[in-house]
């Protein structure tokens, strides 16, 4: 019976958001289409959900694993969501750049130091044997 479908259909839109007089409002076929549509949202929320915890739950491997070995990489966010963070990866980049930069300078500073240092040494000891 058409009541009896009402009735099974009215807790059902209430719990799926839809407010008694847009119920009343609407048809039947149209509140089993938002009915529809909010179990479809739902279960993709879901599954998004599901798969932000599962990643967590790599991410936090990995970080132990970290503590073991150095060499574990780690992922950056733009490796996983290209798409969504090509500002930041672009900024991480320059800074890393940069990073690197000054690290090679220092490098080839100390590099100079000490090898000057060692040739000062020779020369004072060879000064010191003539």
């Amino acid at each position: 019976m058409m009541s009896d479908l009402i009735a099974d259909m009215y807790p059902a839109a209430l719990d799926c958001g839809i407010p008694p007089e847009e119920f009343w409002s609407y048809s039947l076929a149209e509140i089993r289409d938002r009915i529809e549509s909010y179990e479809r949202t739902r279960r993709r929320e879901e599954k998004q959900r599901i798969l932000y915890i599962n990643d967590l739950a790599g991410l936090i491997g990995l970080y132990m694993q970290r503590l073991f070995d150095k060499d574990v990489p780690i992922p950056q966010p733009w490796e996983q969501h290209p798409a969504l963070f090509q500002a930041e990866k672009a900024r991480y980049e320059e800074t890393h750049r940069a990073e690197m930069l000054e690290k090679a300078r220092n490098s080839r500073k100390e590099y100079a130091q000490r090898y000057n240092e060692m040739r000062r040494r020779r020369a004072s000891i060879r000064a010191e044997r003539w």
